[in-house]
């Protein structure tokens, strides 16, 4: 039994994968944006905003006028109960 060996082209052909130049990452990198910060007076006056909201909907239409999620408002919630916010609650 003889095997044939078949001849491979081996030049390579011209393309983007294929140039000899490297593909190198593009340097600029998008600045990231600092991590929003709320005051302990902000967090309450949404928490009483969204507590006086009784329309369908209204939660949700803070919430997206503000740019927030409601994981926020259950987190502020839980330290508005331990008294993490009690200092600037309204007496």
């Amino acid at each position: 039994m003889q095997l044939k060996v078949k001849s491979i082209n081996t030049k390579q052909q011209p393309g983007p994968l294929n140039d000899s130049t490297p593909q190198r990452p593009d340097p600029e990198v998008p600045e990231k944006k600092p991590r929003r910060r709320f005051t302990a007076k902000y967090k309450l006056r949404i928490l009483s905003e969204i507590d006086a909201a009784t329309d369908p909907g209204d939660i949700g239409a803070i919430l997206r006028r503000e740019g927030l999620y409601y994981s926020n408002i259950t987190t502020w919630r839980r330290q508005q109960r331990e008294g993490a916010l009690q200092g600037l609650s309204p007496k």
